[in-house]
């Protein structure tokens, strides 16, 4: 469609984590500002010139087209063309790798979207999952879960693939929130735990995805990016390297860098958190 709010898989019956927390935020967040001529990008990994040329050619006229992203992190260290980026609108990045690739002023706000999840779901902690830890290994991960069970240590593994609905959506965080520890192979399970304040670590079986967002995001709250086989390594790089060092962005930049209408009464909410979280 021409204009308006995308992310991968859009329509398809089987989502994937990460992009899916597009709808949680459509549905609870605001109304992004509606220009026919742009395509919106609320949350992922999707800043790059192949994707931005995509989502210029989607949006319509050409001579009009634009693009906007919000939160958003650069896909790799490449560049992106001067005349392309005269094109987007970039209202906040996920880190400061790719801030400084932009060459975005200092100010531009730092913190992935899925980072404001406590302002719009309260979980609901899952007794089974006390005291056990989970793998949330990548989506294109096609291990077995017995193979990954055995590699990882762990007492579960959650699949970031999901029905296309909001209830399973939130049932997945419910499950991330109420694990001791998260191993987590996809970047936005651990966003979201530590969203959360969950203890986590990321994961490696054979490959990283996408080096450079995992970077980008540990730097954005002052972490080293460094990966874990099992859940004791990664509990033990919690301990000494993680938790230690660990500092969120605040909410409040974040959110009032949304491109759009926000519903009334979450930049009180977003202050209240900073002030008893920050």
């Amino acid at each position: 469609m021409p204009g308006g709010v995308t992310y991968w898989l859009q329509g398809e019956p089987v989502q994937n984590l990460g992009d899916f927390l597009t709808e949680l935020f459509l549905a609870r967040l605001g109304t992004p500002a509606r220009q026919p001529s742009q395509r919106v990008r609320l949350i992922g990994s999707v800043i790059s010139e192949a994707v931005i040329r995509m989502d210029l050619r989607a949006a319509g006229t050409p001579g009009d087209a634009s693009a906007a992203y919000w939160g958003c992190g650069q896909r790799d260290e490449n560049g992106i063309p001067a005349r392309l980026r005269a094109r987007c609108r970039f209202h906040g990045v996920r880190g400061p790798l790719t801030r400084s690739r932009l060459a975005l002023p200092e100010t531009t706000p730092i913190g992935d979207p899925a980072l404001l999840l406590p302002l719009l779901h309260e979980p609901e902690l899952l007794p089974n999952l006390a005291g056990r830890t989970i793998c949330v290994p990548h989506f294109y991960d096609r291990a077995s879960d017995a193979r990954i069970l055995e590699q990882s240590g762990a007492d579960f593994v959650v699949r970031p693939q999901l029905p296309a609905s909001l209830d399973a959506l939130l049932k997945m965080i419910d499950v991330i929130c109420s694990a001791e520890f998260v191993l987590a192979g996809a970047l936005h399970a651990a966003i979201i735990a530590c969203a959360y304040r969950r203890p986590f670590a990321f994961y490696i079986e054979d490959y990283i995805d996408l080096p450079f967002k995992w970077l980008d995001f540990a730097a954005s709250v002052h972490i080293p990016a460094v990966f874990a086989r099992n859940v004791p390594e990664g509990s033990r790089a919690w301990a000494t390297l993680l938790a230690p060092a660990l500092r969120r962005p605040l909410l409040l930049p974040i959110l009032a860098a949304f491109p759009g209408v926000l519903h009334s009464g979450l930049l009180d909410k977003a202050k209240s958190w900073d002030l008893h979280h920050g």
